[in-house]
């Protein structure tokens, strides 16, 4: 059973910040948003296990999860952090202690002796969540890089490619309008074998946005006789 079996939720607010959504993206903002309030703390930093705990099997559900965490929450050491999340978190465990305190003072029991023990588990879970491995946090995904990488007819080695796109457009002649329109002329190039497609790091690496590009060969017309 979750920490937290309900959080509020406020339409208005709500509709305000994600009117801009996709479906899909709206789906995968929902389930990390219950994630976080299920379980009272910030989300993990291995993006494959939100990918797990959202069940985000395919290509485009996994990219809506970047998408998200990339516009929504931040990365921080103990892991992913939503404002407002975190403050309706602490509006939750403030009027618990508070109701926690009205019980114990209306039965004579010590409210300050409750408190201790509150803070002694409190302490010996941070104190055992700090000796656990933490894997290093995901490198943040530029919002040039994710349009390319939609775009890209071959999805393969994602973080090879943020990698080499970041390369790519350090320098000053190559921008990322430039590759991201070199991307659709080799994707939609009718000459283009499926079969031979590039990795997008590949692509990046040997800077084919500067490729001349290719026609498609006229098939040769055999005689009728």
């Amino acid at each position: 059973m979750s920490k937290r079996p309900w959080y509020a939720h406020f339409p208005a607010d709500y509709e305000r910040k994600t009117s801009h959504l996709t479906m899909i993206q709206d789906g995968a903002y929902r389930r990390l948003l219950d994630h976080y309030y299920a379980t009272g703390k910030p989300l993990p930093t291995i993006v494959d296990n939100l990918y797990r705990i959202c069940r985000a099997f395919v290509s485009d559900e996994k990219t809506a999860i970047d998408e998200m965490l990339y516009q929504f929450f931040s990365l921080q050491a103990d892991g992913y952090h939503n404002t407002r999340a975190d403050e309706e978190i602490k509006k939750a465990q403030d009027i618990g202690i508070k109701r926690r305190n009205a019980v114990m003072t209306r039965y004579t029991i010590e409210p300050t002796n409750v408190e201790q023990l509150y803070t002694q588990s409190q302490s010996q879970s941070q104190e055992k969540e700090k000796y656990q491995k933490k894997a290093p946090a995901p490198p943040a995904l530029d919002p040039n890089f994710i349009s390319f990488w939609q775009t890209y007819p071959l999805k393969i080695g994602k973080l090879a490619a943020a990698k080499s796109y970041a390369k790519a457009t350090n320098g000053s002649d190559t921008t990322p309008e430039l590759i991201l329109a070199a991307v659709v002329k080799y994707r939609d190039n009718p000459s283009r074998d499926p079969k031979f497609t590039a990795h997008p790091a590949t692509w990046l690496n040997q800077g084919r946005w500067t490729d001349e590009p290719t026609e498609m060969a006229k098939p040769v017309r055999q005689p009728l006789w």
